[in-house]
């Protein structure tokens, strides 16, 4: 009897160990659950209704740059003179909310508010009187020179998610999200300005544009709608979730549209950018009997932007010029201080780090860095669209069939003219918090 019942002892304190063991593995087990990068929230779910998440994000961002301008030797070579150096600080805080509408589908909006735009261009150390000469023997611009501190906000994004597979329904299934968004601009249009004794010295008037030019408001939203679609994809392999992204950012102008066309010049928009993102999360640990989980995040991705009109670091010197080949109305038309680039590359990445603090809360931080391959910053070709007869572009370069593109100017675009940049840079620091019910 005796012997019975320490069998059934030492049979019940097996068990509890055994459930014990079990219950300690289900608590420490890897979390399903995707990333942030391929999450979406959801509804109607056996388990959980609703989801609703409130992002709050903060990004400061440094751009630094050499700008150099093209010369014409005797011999009728070119080279380029080093004539500055650019500089752009931003500071951004926005607002997201994402709201689950059913099964891994979810509708998204983004508030980005600018809270300071500081920029300025500062002197060149070789022959600067030569290498920024206009038409009239006098410097396009005067360096050193700061723009306006310009905040506010810039445009307000809406946008839905689609998770098609779902690793957290099935297992066996990578997580693949198709991403729609559209953004509308919001705030006042960038005006080309330059602070001079105190006061802001605005160029770039146009027809409808009846602010005095000294003391105007430089503005704050590039004034651009935009179509962004975005594919991802990520698959969890125990401690690791490797992860991948293409984009495609189409923009147009909208309030802005007078800077861009300006009396009616032409159809002139940004290029269009495309974005390609690899990286990998890695979960070193994560409980999820309390919903936490530390995760670390390296990102890599390279942008394409193709050729079009833009703001360059010298959008307010340009746009500011006295030079009489800028500043007055060619055929019509009156300079903003857009310019046309060429296609260039962008690339880098970012290292961040990600702490799930408990079942609503989660916080990140990290920082970036992306380098800018050189390319032309004023390189707008004198002719445009196709007619009969000759006709000559702003430098007295020939159309042969084809008309005069208005917004070409010689003193910028015409080759041993234009404005290139180098050595372009952009270090970024960024921290979020996202409350999730």
């Amino acid at each position: 009897m005796l012997t019975r019942m320490r069998a059934v002892s030492l049979a019940v304190s097996l068990l509890a160990l055994s459930s014990q063991a079990r219950a300690e593995d289900a608590r420490l087990r890897l979390m399903h659950e995707p990333i942030p990068y391929t999450d979406v929230a959801d509804a109607f779910d056996a388990h959980d209704r609703f989801d609703f998440n409130v992002h709050l994000d903060y990004e400061r961002m440094r751009d630094r740059a050499a700008i150099y301008r093209e010369q014409r030797a005797a011999d009728g070579s070119v080279r380029q003179q080093r004539v500055g150096d650019s500089e752009l600080e931003r500071n951004v805080f926005s607002l997201g909310v994402d709201v689950g509408l059913w099964r891994d589908v979810m509708a998204f909006v983004r508030l980005p508010l600018i809270l300071s735009d500081e920029r300025s261009l500062q002197r060149g150390t070789q022959g600067l009187a030569s290498a920024l000469g206009g038409s009239d023997g006098n410097p396009l611009f005067a360096l050193p020179l700061t723009s306006p501190s310009r905040a506010g906000v810039d445009y307000l994004a809406l946008g839905g998610a689609w998770s098609v597979l779902n690793q957290t329904r099935a297992s066996w299934q990578p997580t693949w999200v198709l991403r729609l968004e559209g953004r509308r601009a919001l705030g006042k249009p960038l005006r080309a300005c330059r602070v001079s004794m105190g006061q802001n010295v605005c160029g770039g008037q146009t027809t409808q544009d009846d602010e005095s030019v000294r003391g105007g408001d430089p503005g704050v939203s590039a004034g651009l709608s935009a179509l962004l679609l975005e594919t991802r994809f990520s698959r969890r392999s125990r401690h690791l979730e490797p992860y991948a992204g293409m984009a495609l950012l189409v923009q147009w102008p909208s309030t802005a549209r007078e800077r861009f066309q300006p009396d009616g010049a032409g159809r002139a928009r940004p290029g269009p950018e495309s974005t390609l993102t690899l990286g990998t999360a890695l979960i070193p640990w994560e409980d999820r009997g309390s919903f936490q989980r530390i995760t670390f995040d390296l990102r890599l991705d390279v942008t394409l932007v193709a050729r079009g009109t833009s703001y360059t670091p010298l959008f307010d010197a340009l746009g500011t010029s006295s030079d009489p080949t800028l500043t007055g109305r060619r055929a019509g038309v009156s300079f903003q201080g857009l310019t046309e680039s060429e296609q260039h590359l962008r690339y880098g990445g970012q290292l961040g780090v990600e702490l799930q603090a408990a079942r609503y809360v989660r916080f990140a931080a990290g920082t970036s860095l992306h380098w800018v391959t050189q390319h032309a910053l004023s390189d707008r070709a004198p002719c445009t669209g196709s007619a009969s007869g000759t006709s000559l572009g702003d430098d007295g370069r020939s159309c042969v069939g084809a008309q005069v593109d208005p917004r070409e100017r010689g003193e910028l675009d015409a080759p041993g003219r234009r404005f290139f940049i180098r050595d372009q840079f952009l270090l970024g620091i960024y921290a979020n918090a996202t409350a999730m019910f």
